[in-house]
């Protein structure tokens, strides 16, 4: 009976203030969040620019969200800001002449983006990668004042490219970027010989950077 006693006892106090374990506790896995940030560099070109002026350096940073992730796909949506550019626009001779025979400086601003994002995994640990959606650019002139000198356009962007996983967080892309339009700016004059543009050429960059998910 005493053992008995005892038995029970020794039960009741495991139960209620639990018992010492020999397993060791089990370690807290490392999740990923689904917010990332971006940052590339890399060289482009803007069209429609006096001989090669139009090419620079560019860079661009990025913030997104995942919206849907499995082991091989996912989807995200991204915003970023991009640097601009500045350059001398081509145009006939006729429209630099009779604008005061100096060609026309331009300056494309940093301008922003919103994009839709898919990667694909392969390989376990590289990724296809294709982003598109729209830039929101501005452009003016900068060496002279016009009635129409500056101007504002929403462009169609695509990106397509490869990257690597380095970490569960941290993963490297190598990315092509075109945002589309027309293949020059089009340099027209109005009835007082002001100088414009109709549009925001085309321009392309090859993009090289890191991604890091939190």
């Amino acid at each position: 009976m005493k053992n008995l006693f005892l038995l029970l006892c020794s039960t009741v106090s495991a139960f209620v203030f639990g018992y010492e374990s020999n397993e060791a506790p089990a370690i807290k896995e490392d999740a990923v969040s689904i917010v990332y940030v971006g940052g590339y560099g890399g060289y482009g070109s803007l069209n429609g620019m006096y001989r090669q002026f139009g090419k620079t350096a560019m860079y661009r940073f990025s913030f997104g969200v995942d919206a849907y992730r499995s082991s091989k796909h996912a989807l995200s949506f991204e915003g970023g800001i991009q640097s601009g550019n500045m350059a001398p626009v081509k145009g006939t001779e006729e429209v630099i002449y009779e604008s005061g025979g100096m060609i026309p400086q331009i300056v494309l601003k940093p301008f922003i983006d919103l994009l839709a994002v898919y990667r694909y995994t392969f390989m376990d640990d590289y990724l296809l990668i294709a982003k598109l959606g729209a830039a929101y650019r501005q452009l003016q002139f900068v060496d002279r004042t016009t009635i129409k000198g500056s101007l504002n356009r929403l462009n169609f962007e695509f990106q397509i490219g490869l990257g690597y996983k380095l970490t569960k967080h941290a993963r490297i892309v190598g990315l092509y970027q075109g945002i589309y339009s027309e293949s020059n700016g089009n340099l027209r004059l109005t009835s007082n010989a002001d100088v414009y543009m109709r549009h925001i050429p085309t321009q392309q960059a090859g993009l090289f950077g890191i991604e890091y998910s939190f």
